[in-house]
């Protein structure tokens, strides 16, 4: 099939279209923010946040402080907005999902720096192939989930810069060659097909630095002191989102009941199939429920956090939806509480908010498998990140990919197995009524 980018040889493309023009806002607003919350730590707290490796779990807010992250966040993002306005491409659903996944991103992992060795190697693959760039634009913009691998190879091990840009170079010309291979494996059910990619890259890569005596120590920088002031803000920003698309369309769009009916399985394009005011009220619905599910579970806003509401977010254009993430966050939930973990820790919390990548699972099965498909994957990405050492951002995509797997094609078989089993049960219950006999000579009447 041909893609999308390979149509700008063809016809002539505006550079800027309405809905580029409002990612770059967005982004824009978050710099702003930025520099007002901490207008006299930016340049300090930037050269933290670049210089800093940025492994699981490094929140920017605590690393660099409140405002450097949203100007870091603001910046990143608008490299995705720039990509995509190179392209010439109407940012679709997939657009905007890989827009905020590097803004969310970029608020505990990602920098302007460690990212661009990584979107040149993607470029390079393009290249190659012999592809316009546009073809893996999203390869580019999901793929750097390995970000940390530049920095952590500049900062962490102290090499030089070369070394490190070399490093990212690689690990985006793999990539786009990997990523369509490994999503046949769950036939579309894990969202962060990339992060499942990158799991994979990522650990290959983290087995051969430990072979020769490379040690990676575990981070946890988690931030407590601005999670009222992110709060506030984000409700405002999903709040207005929703009303933004209820002001386009007059009232509840029409076609947001094609998004809800939707199993959203990858690629669902929502501002293809219900247009746009219907994505930005499922924008602001999905990111709300995040923010909800923080609020229940005593949970704190911060750098790792407010990443994962704008990833949902992002999403909620391409795949995810109120009642198809319900099941997901609910079983995570569940899994929370039973097992050994806690309903607020980190990575229960993220699990709840980046797991809804199994979306798809409960929107083709339905809710009842989507509830075990977060259960399961509670218990699978709080014991794979050793895998790769924390330099897969994606570490929930990692592990959806995981689970999609197994519920791809272990669901239909439980599923059959169930039904076998209530089909032989019944049958030793049955009476076959062509066999009974007759009282006085005459056949039975009903009651008889």
């Amino acid at each position: 099939m041909e893609c999308e980018g390979s149509l700008v040889s063809r016809q002539r493309l505006r550079l800027v279209y309405p809905e580029t023009l409002a990612l770059a806002c967005f982004e824009l607003l978050l710099v702003v923010a930025g520099v007002l919350f901490e207008p006299g730590n930016l340049a300090l707290g930037l050269e933290r946040v670049v210089c800093s490796p940025g492994i699981l779990i490094t929140d920017y807010v605590l690393v660099g402080g409140l405002g450097p992250a949203l100007v870091n966040a603001g910046l990143v993002g608008m490299i995705g907005v720039i990509l995509t306005a190179l392209c010439r491409k109407r940012p679709s659903g997939m657009e905007v999902a890989g827009v905020l996944t590097m803004t969310g991103f970029a608020l505990f992992g990602k920098n302007p720096v460690n990212v661009l060795p990584i979107i040149a190697g993607v470029h390079l693959n393009a290249v190659v192939r012999r592809k316009p760039f546009g073809c893996n634009l999203g390869a580019a913009m999901f793929g750097t989930a390995l970000a940390p691998m530049v920095s952590q190879a500049v900062y962490g091990l102290g090499w030089n810069v070369f070394a490190g840009t070399g490093i990212g170079l690689l690990t985006g010309f793999l990539i786009p060659s990997l990523a369509p291979v490994l999503s046949q494996c769950h036939g579309g059910l894990n969202l962060y097909n990339v992060g499942f990619t990158a799991g994979f890259v990522g650990s290959i890569a983290f087995a051969v630095k430990s072979s020769f005596a490379f040690r990676f120590e575990p981070v946890l920088f988690w931030s407590t002191h601005c999670s009222r002031t992110l709060s506030a803000f984000f409700l405002l920003i999903f709040t207005g989102a929703a009303l933004a698309g209820i002001i386009v369309a007059r009232g509840i769009p029409r076609r947001y009941s094609t998004i809800l009916k939707s199993p959203g399985t990858l690629p669902s394009d929502f501002a293809k199939t219900a247009g746009w005011d219907a994505v930005l009220l499922n924008i602001g619905l999905v990111g709300l429920s995040g923010w909800a599910y923080i609020h229940l579970v005593g949970g704190i806003f911060n750098g790792p956090t407010v990443g994962g509401l704008l990833t949902m977010a992002g999403f909620a254009a391409f795949g995810k939806h109120p009642f198809n993430i319900g099941p997901v966050m609910a079983g995570v939930y569940l899994a929370s509480r039973l097992m050994v973990f806690k309903t607020s820790a980190p990575g229960p919390l993220l699990a709840a908010l980046f797991g809804t990548a199994l979306a798809p699972v409960s929107g083709v099965f339905g809710p009842v498998a989507g509830v075990v498909a977060g259960f399961l994957h509670v218990a699978v990405v709080m014991n794979v990140g050793w895998l790769h050492g924390g330099m897969n951002l994606y570490n929930n995509g990692f592990s959806a990919g995981i689970v999609a797997t197994l519920m791809y094609a272990g669901w239909p078989a439980i599923v059959g197995l169930w039904s076998g089993v209530n089909s032989r049960i019944a049958s030793l219950f049955q009476v076959d009524v062509t066999n009974r006999s007759t009282v006085d000579g005459k056949p039975p009447v009903d009651g008889e």
